[in-house]
């Protein structure tokens, strides 16, 4: 080799070292991407602020909480099928299909003519962004070099914020501009962008012709029973009462039963540090269920229609993003144990304004408030409930465990959103404030006595707690 020649190629190769995630060879690739997950954060937020208009506009409130559960419920299975398609067949193709099926659930939305249909949609949308979760994590590891992955993981946090941030209130102000419909065909049309992008880089990932890998089936049946007895779950408010708090039970002792293979071993008994981190960002995971039902709340009590409830859940978007960012800049001056103590504070704390606002009429503003400073809190300790385990395990077992952290939320939220609408439903014969004051009690009874629980005594990390 000449010594131009050997410059040249030193030169060629500096210039892939120092390229970006948007530089020419990625730029289709990461656009597309950051759009799947804009599109993903848009359906799943938005929802929350014009869910209340679209069960008025149905007369079906009874089934607000199965609009919720179902997707979550399907988004399940498809998270453990998507990891195990991702080998098998290669990423690609399981975010291809995960981009259809969710378009298919938007398309079916926007010309929605009753209840069954619109939640057949939900279901649909859930499993089509269960899939693309798990694939489009699977898809950078196949697309990009160690050095950019960082990268475009940050991107990643801001293509979930903003629509946090900004799409309950834009969700709101196109229904009352125009009606629900055209929020489902402004996320339809996000999904397409996405396809456009993805369809040709998509391509030039590797495929894979593997069989089942080892425990597959059976964690996929897991799977199954889980997204069917959530989805058992959601018709219960139809039952009797002692007929609901009967299946109700049953229904929670199966989930805790069939997610057994899908958790790390010692889960129920915190016998390991992950372990009790997974179960933690679990219960952590449960209090998602109170935004759910906070439009639904200003609705009923306040009479507030999409784009108010909308302005309040953009305000607990701005509080989540607030602790998130203090806990970059605090990380090295604030424990993991420290962390927890002020997520329970702010829980506590976030929890009294609601509960007692309610009991004594307060001004809606509290009430919104209340959910803020519980955002604050959550905000402040998710990064490290999200990271923690995975630092923590095996890197051989990486895959595994963030698995286990996908599930477990998107059980948990599914789980705590099916009891509140139980309860709520038991607590039709109370006046409005009363009920719920019921479901906001629940928050009080389960995920804040299981983080204290599972770290009374907490154990020796790698790092100090």
């Amino acid at each position: 080799m000449t010594a131009e020649s050997s410059a040249s190629a030193t030169k060629n190769t500096e210039g892939k070292n120092t390229e970006g995630i948007f530089a020419a060879r990625y730029r289709r690739l990461t656009f597309g991407l950051y759009m799947a997950i804009v599109a993903s954060a848009f359906d799943q937020t938005a929802i929350t602020a014009i869910m209340p208009t679209i069960a008025a506009d149905f007369g079906d409130a009874s089934r607000f909480g199965a609009a919720f559960v179902l997707p979550m419920s399907c988004s399940v299975v498809a998270m453990v099928a998507a990891g195990m398609l991702s080998d098998m067949r290669g990423a690609a193709i399981v975010v291809k299909f995960g981009l259809v099926v969710l378009g298919l659930g938007l398309g079916l939305s926007i010309i929605a003519w009753s209840m069954p249909i619109f939640l057949l949609s939900r279901a649909l949308q859930g499993f089509g962004i269960g899939l693309l979760i798990v694939a489009v994590y699977a898809a950078i590891a196949q697309a990009y070099p160690v050095r950019l992955r960082t990268a475009v993981f940050a991107g990643f946090s801001a293509a979930f914020l903003v629509p946090s941030l900004v799409g309950p209130l834009f969700a709101g102000i196109i229904t009352s501009i125009w009606s629900w419909h055209a929020v489902f065909a402004v996320t339809a049309g996000i999904v397409g962008v996405a396809f456009i992008f993805l369809h040709q880089p998509l391509r030039e990932l590797p495929t894979a012709q593997r069989g089942w890998p080892r425990g597959a089936k059976p964690q996929l049946f897991a799977g199954l029973v889980i997204a069917v007895t959530l989805a058992g779950l959601s018709a219960v408010p139809d039952l009797e009462t002692w007929q609901a708090i009967g299946a109700t039970v049953v229904g929670a002792i199966v989930v805790g039963y069939a997610l057994r293979p899908l958790v790390p071993a010692g889960f129920y008994r915190g016998s390991t540090v992950i372990a009790r981190l997974v179960a933690t960002r679990g219960a952590a995971d449960m209090l998602i269920a109170a935004e759910i039902y906070l439009p639904l709340l200003l609705a009923q009590r306040d009479g507030y229609g999409p784009t108010l409830t909308g302005v309040g859940l953009s305000v607990s978007g701005v509080t989540w993003f607030l602790g998130s960012t203090l806990q970059a800049r605090l990380a090295d001056r604030v424990s993991f144990t420290r962390s927890l103590n002020l997520l329970q504070l702010s829980l506590i704390v976030g929890l009294t304004m609601i509960v007692g606002g309610l009991a004594m009429g307060l001004h809606a503003a509290v009430l919104i408030s209340g959910w803020g400073v519980m955002s604050l809190g959550i905000g402040f300790v998710y990064p490290r409930l999200s990271s923690m385990p995975l630092e923590l395990c095996d890197p051989r077992d990486t895959g595994a465990t963030g698995s286990a952290l996908q599930v477990t939320g998107q059980t948990s939220i599914a789980v705590m959103t099916a009891l509140c609408a139980i309860v709520l439903s038991l607590g039709q014969t109370f006046a409005v404030h009363y009920a719920f004051m019921l479901v906001y009690g629940l928050f009080v009874v389960i995920p804040l006595p299981l983080i204290w629980l599972l770290w009374r005594n907490p154990p020796k990390l790698h790092q100090p707690v």
